[in-house]
């Protein structure tokens, strides 16, 4: 092999790695971040042609400017130490797509290599993480009598698996978004022409759901129904009576598993980490919530039959509409979050407010990076369970959490660049590339995804991947 065959083979090895890395300790991916960055800065050769085709990308002069913001919030910051922290973590917005965008040789083959390999890392990952919480629980020798009552032992063995790390530096909450990228890759991705492979394949995104079920994730769950749902009803026709049953099942499904979810998070009316519907309170809003889910399910599908070219409009329309009476709605109901008891969806609506609360008193650059403590933005009294006055804030969403740290300027890059990116996937026809950047999109409202190594560095990496992909698929039809 000649030098060039030496060194892609090279960096696809260190791709393969780094797309293990995701679902393992964080020290892995962190050090196979570095070798990746050495590895652009080993082939200086081609530096100023990966540096004009990173310039080139809109997506990383977004991401470039959000950098150079927060690092200029440094300036206005008194915790200098905090913001420095703070500007470390950012790095791999740049390092990461710049490390990648000079490869463009990366083969049709490999990159299903590495979809597949991602899968079946998950695979194998979500097997020893349930051994291990089986073996925490005290499953095996009994000793979970001696931590919690045996009737409780539900409660005891799921926190095992969610509220407690899977393993060092890994949390539930990343973790469900990797399943659910699993799920879209099996689905759309996979090849299953024999039946063998059909059954093999909805054997393991079975095996996922359930696993996603176990690691109750609200919004994570939310965002892959909906977009599962929501991909049927736009290829379907519904002019089948299977495209109706596929659909409405897809519906019930979807909601009886996201609301039974939201159901224990959020009113948690046991203490063993289940409902037993026997509230009749409860039992309302549930069926409430699955009539209304079905009853938009049934108005989709007449706005289509009806409207056919125009629906999307329609749609879009009807959206905006049910929006902004949400909005409505919630601002005239919020006092009766505090009538219930504390949960993870309440702090983080408690968050939400202070956000906004500072985004109104410094809504042009932030208050600073650094500056992002509790004692400075919430009373002491309004602090959560957990939370200290000399902790770094989190609003639990990033894109607040960018206005609040240095101002609206990243807060709107940050919209045009997950708009860029779905934009993309939807010119691109790349089903797995649009469902990841919906889930992102979604996830990144309750939690601050973009500034955390495990979803940065995840979604930039598979953002590139599937780019590619899309070019390889238009390379090959352009070929046919």
């Amino acid at each position: 092999m000649n030098r060039s065959e030496i060194f892609n083979t090279f960096f696809f090895v260190v791709l393969s790695l780094l797309t293990i890395s995701f679902v393992l300790p964080i020290a892995f991916n962190s050090i196979l971040i570095i070798i990746l960055f050495i590895v652009l800065l080993v082939d200086y050769r081609n530096f100023w042609n990966t540096l004009t085709a990173y310039i080139n990308n809109k997506k990383n002069i977004l991401l470039l400017v959000i950098f150079f913001c927060i690092l200029l919030s440094f300036f206005y910051s008194d915790d200098k130490e905090t913001a420095k922290k703070a500007i470390i973590s950012a790095l791999p917005l740049i390092i990461v797509p710049l490390s990648l965008a000079g490869d463009t040789t990366l083969s049709k083959k490999r990159i299903q290599f590495l979809k597949k390999l991602f899968v079946y890392a998950c695979l194998v990952s979500s097997i020893v993480y349930l051994l291990l919480a089986i073996k925490r629980s005290g499953m095996l020798d009994g000793s979970y009598k001696l931590v919690h009552a045996p009737e409780n032992f539900y409660a005891y063995f799921i926190s095992q698996l969610t509220y407690n790390h899977l393993s060092p530096s890994i949390h539930a909450i990343f973790y469900s978004l990797y399943i659910a990228l699993a799920i879209l890759i099996i689905v759309y991705d996979f090849q299953k022409i024999s039946l063998k492979e059909k059954i093999l394949c909805g054997v393991l995104a079975f095996y996922f759901l359930v696993y996603l079920l176990l690691l109750i994730s609200i919004i994570i769950n939310f965002a892959l129904y909906s977009f599962l749902i929501l991909n049927f009803y736009f290829k379907s026709s519904f002019k089948k009576w299977w495209h109706y049953c596929v659909f409405f099942g897809g519906i019930a499904f979807g909601t009886a598993t996201t609301a039974y979810i939201t159901t224990i998070k959020y009113f948690g009316p046991y203490g063993d980490g289940t409902y037993r519907f026997d509230s009749p309170s409860i039992n309302q809003k549930l069926l409430l919530a699955l009539a209304a889910v079905f009853l938009i399910g049934i108005i989709a599908i007449i706005i289509k039959r009806i409207f056919q070219k125009k629906y999307i409009s329609v749609l879009i329309g009807a959206l905006i509409i049910a929006a902004i009476s949400s909005v409505i709605y919630f601002q005239f109901n919020k006092n009766k979050i505090g009538d219930l008891k504390k949960n993870s969806i309440s702090i983080r609506i408690k968050y939400g407010d202070a956000a906004v609360n500072i985004i109104k008193a410094h809504p042009f650059i932030g208050i600073g990076i650094g500056d992002k403590k509790n004692k400075w933005i919430m009373r002491s009294e309004d602090l959560p369970p957990g939370a200290a006055p000399e902790h770094v804030f989190n609003s639990h969403n990033q894109f607040l959490d960018f206005w609040v740290a240095a101002g609206i300027i990243p807060f709107i890059c940050f919209v045009l660049f997950l708009i860029n990116q779905l934009r993309t996937a939807w010119r691109g026809k790349h089903i797995v590339y649009l469902g990841l950047t919906y889930c992102f999109c979604l996830f990144c409202l309750t939690d601050s995804a973009m500034m955390v190594q495990r979803g940065q560095v995840f979604f930039l990496f598979f953002v590139w991947l599937f780019e590619l992909d899309s070019k390889r698929k238009e390379e090959q039809n352009f070929l046919n």
